[in-house]
């Protein structure tokens, strides 16, 4: 029997079919990334590059579909078939390291993508256009709905992810599971393709191609433009979004999925048949958002507490999702007949591939500070759909006050919160909004007067920023800042502070007699210190290198030998070329890897008394670094009486359950303190600490020492699966807090009596009365070559 129309079990067959590769084309998205997370150091760009590659990865699928376009529909489909047989041959899926072994860069990441998941990606990737050409050749006129099932299947399977996979399984059995379904996938292809023959559409299925070229003379270049454009931009925001939001949380899957999957609804919705969009509200509004929004982009997203966090947060997401949802809505208003299927879908995923290779790898190049995320957002406002409503005279009127009320007011507000202390800087960034949106109100079209608005944002934002600044640079790691301020109540005294992203990671006072002296969470009489004089180390290994401030607690405790190991060069560059602790204090080694991994590769030898680790990006801690497995690792490398010390200071995320969860299930005793520094050192900065040593004697010494026992938990991380929901702070630990403050006394009394060597006085009673500030060339200290020829040792080299 013939038809014209597809029968109801083919339309559902081959929604079923691309339902299902969209749910293991995007499943396998979080599943790589969780592999990669150990090789590139936990760092939010590794999965900014992740996004490119498979936005890349798209294109090379839907570029295949095209050149396959020329075979008759069956032919095609036999080619996507046989496509799908050869990249299962290499499954399981398995995270390729080699393009790592020199180095983590932005291209070594996307290299090592493609040798683990390249070919099984595009083959899943060349299944929509491919299937849907097929289900056109078999009489169905409008074939784009199918785009929408495909979309279904992709936002399941990036919430099935971290939902139902991740807590169940481990990474080996998902990489087997995914692969049974890929075989699954496969055999409903073969389905798709010959069940319309079984029906009498052989004829049908086997007409020649019909010649579509790569650009078409009826498809204009400005067609073309606007595909690109409306698609670039999206795929742009999704990772700046995507590395903004978990710079100072933690880049684990369950943060990123939700960008993702909300980028994903929006091209449901746009391809949606029974859907209409109210584009031109989504045009009118949109500016509004991103006027509000950007100047808290531009200058960072650290807040005081969570609930700020997941309003801003919110708010972020909310922006992105109605700025994604109007450029699709647009792209589908603008997509062409069928005839011209390919050609569409070619320049959509070229637009998103450009949008997601900006953010990887040019912008990186072009900015020392992450302005691609506020700048895909200024000119997502002049791609918005346009309303046609006039502004009456008075409306004109009252333009030229919001014009005149943005140019000059926002910008005197900007610099006051800047130069003036009791301005507070977010009062002075919402009044900007406020400001904004009124000459937005008053103007009555939003793009003109927002992207004007926006652009005096963004210039005075910019130019806040601190002369001082003597270092900027940036990496697949983050951006590192160096800058020269004022010591506090100390005329004339400097200190140099080290920045990583959002947060302060060293300083170092540039006066007499208080170089060598560590500062903020590391200072003298602190819980780094209590944990010195309780293990009275020989050895001692500092995972997170920072300004090198750590090393000269080899001047408190001359027994001990310090190394280092840090997986940023850019971090290593910044401790010598713009601090002097490694010159003061020569470390032992200092090692070029993830922290975690070369530990592992260390070959046998004496083991570490003291092993601290202190690995955060920005504010977020690499979630891999403190896994069961992670811990267990570093306890093979630690000595028998040895103690594992964890900085787990964090605005947002309470560590203390995980990893008293991984003790008990390790046969340690956890213990915890909540450090708050005198007020006579304002350059000490409170800090939150776990030890973690075997139950015995070294114990005892911790508990005298003044820590506090941590009581038994039961959530334990692994490398399968980060619980974040359940450390999430909803306000401080007051009475953790409390009885900390209690034990302090003890604390330092047991550092003084234990300390071999009597720190430097640092406070500004001593710094004042001390000699005038030295010349700002780094001092003369202790020099020892052979040390410094040994350090900097890439990989997984060990003592």
């Amino acid at each position: 029997m013939t038809s014209q129309r597809t029968p109801r079990f083919q339309g559902a067959l081959f929604a079923a079919t691309l339902a299902l590769a969209a749910v293991l084309a995007f499943s396998v998205q979080p599943m790589v990334g969780r592999m990669m997370l150990p090789h590139v150091g936990g760092a939010p760009a590794g999965w900014v590059v992740a996004l490119a590659f498979f936005q890349a990865a798209l294109l090379a699928g839907y570029g295949l579909t095209h050149l396959l376009s020329r075979l008759s529909p069956l032919a095609h489909g036999l080619a996507l078939l046989a496509l799908l047989a050869l990249a299962g041959a290499g499954l399981p899926v398995a995270f390729a390291t080699a393009p790592l072994q020199e180095g983590i860069t932005p291209w070594g990441v996307f290299v090592a993508l493609a040798l683990s998941v390249g070919v099984p990606f595009v083959a899943l990737s060349a299944l929509a256009p491919g299937l849907q050409r097929l289900f056109t050749a078999a009489g169905e006129a409008d074939p784009y709905h199918l785009y929408a099932a495909s979309n279904a299947g992709s936002v399941l399977g990036l919430l099935g992810y971290p939902l139902l996979v991740e807590p169940w399984a481990a990474l080996p059995q998902q990489a087997w599971a995914w692969a049974l379904v890929y075989g699954a996938v496969g055999g409903l292809v073969a389905a798709c393709i010959a069940w319309p023959a079984r029906r009498g559409w052989a004829r049908v299925l086997a007409q020649p191609g019909i010649g579509w070229t790569l650009f078409h003379r009826e498809v204009t270049w400005r067609q073309r433009a606007a595909w690109l454009a409306l698609a670039a931009v999206p795929a742009s925001l999704i990772a700046g979004v995507s590395a903004h939001i978990t710079q100072d949380v933690a880049a684990v899957p369950m943060l990123w999925v939700v960008p993702l999957a909300l980028y994903l609804t929006t091209h449901i919705l746009a391809f949606a048949r029974s859907v209409r969009l109210p584009l031109a509200a989504l045009g009118f509004w949109q500016p509004f958002g991103v006027a509000l929004l950007l100047p808290f982009v531009i200058k960072g997203m650290a807040v005081g507490s969570t609930g700020l966090l997941l309003l801003y947060i919110g708010a972020v997401l909310v922006v992105f999702f109605v700025t994604a949802l109007a450029l699709h809505g647009r792209l589908v208003a603008l997509r062409p007949p069928a005839r011209h299927l390919t050609d569409f879908y070619l320049m959509l995923a070229l637009g998103g591939a450009l949008g997601g290779a900006f953010n990887a790898f040019i912008a990186p190049l072009i900015f020392t500070a992450p302005a691609e995320f506020p700048g895909a957002l200024l000119l997502s406002v002049f791609l918005m759909p346009r309303h046609r409503t006039e502004p009456s005279p008075n409306v004109r009127r009252l333009a030229l006050w919001g014009a005149v009320a943005m140019v000059v007011c926002a910008p005197a507000l900007l610099v006051a919160g800047a130069l003036v202390p009791t301005v507070e800087p977010y009062t002075a960034r919402a009044a900007w909004g406020v400001f904004a949106g009124g000459a937005w109100v008053a103007a009555f079209r939003p793009r003109l007067m927002a992207a004007a608005g926006l652009l005096v944002a963004g210039a005075v934002m910019l130019l806040l920023t601190p002369a001082s600044a003597v270092f900027q640079a940036r990496n697949v790691f983050g951006v590192s800042t160096v800058y020269d301020a004022p010591v506090p109540d100390v005329p004339g005294a400097k200190m140099r502070v080290y920045k990583h992203g959002s947060t302060v990671h060293g300083m170092q006072i540039q006066h007499a007699g208080a170089y060598a002296v560590p500062l903020t969470y590391y200072a003298p009489d602190g819980p780094l210190d209590s944990a010195f004089a309780a293990t009275q180390p020989g050895r001692v290994l500092v995972m997170g290198l920072g300004a090198g401030s750590t090393a000269c607690y080899a001047r408190l405790y001359p027994d001990a030998t310090i190394d280092f190991v840090d997986i940023d060069p850019l971090v290593v560059r910044v401790a010598r070329e713009h601090f002097t602790f490694l010159d003061l204090c020569p470390p032992g080694d200092v090692f070029l890897g993830d922290a975690r991994l070369v530990v592992e590769g260390m070959p046998p030898g004496p083991r570490y008394d003291l092993m601290v680790i202190d690995t955060f990006s920005s504010d977020a801690i690499p979630a891999h670094i403190i896994t069961l497995e992670a811990l267990m690792a570093y306890r093979a490398r630690m000595a028998p009486d040895g103690v594992i010390l964890v900085h787990i200071s964090n605005r947002y995320l309470d560590l203390r359950a995980p990893l008293a969860g991984a003790a008990r299930a390790l046969g340690l005793a956890a213990y915890g303190m909540h450090y708050t520094p005198p007020e006579r050192h304002p350059l000490v900065a409170p800090s939150e600490w776990v030890a973690l040593t075997p139950p015995g004697p070294m114990a005892q010494r911790l508990d005298a020492a003044g820590w506090l026992p941590l009581p038994d938990s039961a959530v334990v991380w692994s490398d399968a699966y980060t619980d974040l929901v359940r450390v999430v702070k909803f306000g401080a630990d007051k009475d953790f807090a409390r009885r900390s403050a209690g034990r302090q006394a003890q604390m330092e009394a047991f550092i003084r009596a234990g300390r071999p060597v009597k720190p430097v006085d640092f406070g500004p009673e001593a710094l004042r009365a001390g000699s005038a500030p030295e010349p700002q060339t780094a001092p003369p200290g202790p020099q020892n070559p052979e040390t410094d020829q040994k350090t900097d040792t890439p990989g997984k080299k060990g003592p």
